[in-house]
């Protein structure tokens, strides 16, 4: 009885990791930011992340957002550039 209770409790672990999992990649970074957002007791902020793609597997293209003015950045494992 005991090694079925593990096991379930098991089951439900990895199955808990995996809808996680698959809303992380459904929603995104951006996804995930606009709920902390919506989260942090409707005040406003003045710098959100828009949008990231991943270009490769150490460097990724982040759009974000301050005050009305929207900035595209190239984030790679040393270096930071500011495309626009």
């Amino acid at each position: 009885m005991m090694y079925f209770d593990t096991i379930l409790s098991l089951v439900f672990v990895i199955g808990l990791i995996l809808v996680v999992a698959y809303i992380s990649k459904r929603y995104g970074v951006s996804g995930v930011n606009n709920l902390i957002n919506k989260a942090s007791n409707g005040k406003k902020t003045r710098l959100d992340i828009i949008e990231s793609r991943r270009i490769d597997a150490r460097t990724n293209l982040v759009l974000i957002k301050k005050d009305d003015k929207e900035h595209l950045i190239v984030v790679g494992l040393n270096q930071i550039k500011v495309i626009e």
